[in-house]
């Protein structure tokens, strides 16, 4: 097989993976420590005897992070539907996993629970706005009572970006955690090999009902898995575009920067 790709279509892939591996990063980073939070606060801060001990692992992120978070949440909503042709299970799996995020804290923030946040924090998130084929995407996922919780979401959620009255200004994410150095395509056999979510729905809790358990079926995402090589070097290309940007403006620590100029991505109603 030649080594050689040059098409725009195959750099497009390579982009698109680029920015969803990391919306995942700073995502997967928000579910788990919304989860520790979340587990903290219903064990009655038993540790509260040892007034010593630090807790800032059991904290729940901040508004600003929870609302960054939604944000790459809808943004890679959009960017799992251009590829999920081209990877219809895994695509399926990361579907899943950012809509169960999004009725936890929702159903959390309604909840005043643990009161940190606005009841509306996920509702009022606007930007970036769900394509037609996204939202579509999404209610064929979901069952008839899970359709009407979405729907709860409001206007921001449910109405696709070509049918909003207003202008919006084209949404970039930041990304926030460093990029996993160490990417591997040798990973089918285990994402083959896993349950078959083909023909199932999602049956998404009540909205009074927190599970402080939750444990997500998708860990790690695409960047753990190419169709071919083609795509993988597709993808690789685009890394090595922004290694020397990223060495330059990355820090050591939880937060730092990376900023992506619009012209990385293609079109989202492609």
């Amino acid at each position: 097989m030649s080594t050689t790709y040059s098409s725009v279509a195959d750099d497009g892939y390579g982009q698109d993976l680029y920015m969803l591996n990391g919306c995942l990063d700073d995502i997967e980073w928000f579910e788990k420590k919304l989860r520790k939070g979340l587990k903290f606060s219903t064990q009655g801060h038993k540790s509260r005897s040892n007034p010593n001990k630090q807790h800032s692992d059991e904290e729940l992120p901040s508004s600003t992070v929870a609302i960054d978070s939604l944000q790459k949440i809808k943004f890679s909503l959009n960017i799992t539907e251009k590829i999920r042709k081209s990877l219809p299970y895994l695509s399926k799996e990361v579907f899943i996993y950012l809509i169960k995020i999004v009725r936890k804290l929702h159903t959390v923030a309604k909840q005043k629970h643990p009161g940190n946040y606005n009841p509306n924090i996920v509702v009022d998130v606007i930007e970036p706005l769900l394509n037609e084929a996204t939202i579509t995407s999404i209610f064929n996922l979901l069952s008839v009572r899970a359709k009407e919780l979405w729907l709860d979401l409001g206007p921001a959620w449910n109405t696709p970006n070509s049918k909003w009255p207003n202008p919006l200004k084209i949404y970039m994410p930041t990304f926030n955690h460093q990029m996993k150095q160490k990417r591997t395509r040798n990973r089918s056999n285990e994402v083959i090999n896993r349950n078959q979510v083909f023909n199932s729905q999602i049956s998404l809790k009540e909205p009074t009902e927190v599970d402080h358990e939750y444990e997500p079926h998708f860990h790690g995402g695409l960047r753990y898995f190419r169709v071919d090589d083609k795509e993988y070097l597709a993808y690789q290309r685009f890394c090595k575009r922004f290694k020397q940007r990223d060495e330059l403006t990355l820090v050591e620590g939880d937060y730092s920067h990376c900023h992506v100029s619009p012209w990385s991505l293609n079109s989202p109603e492609n």
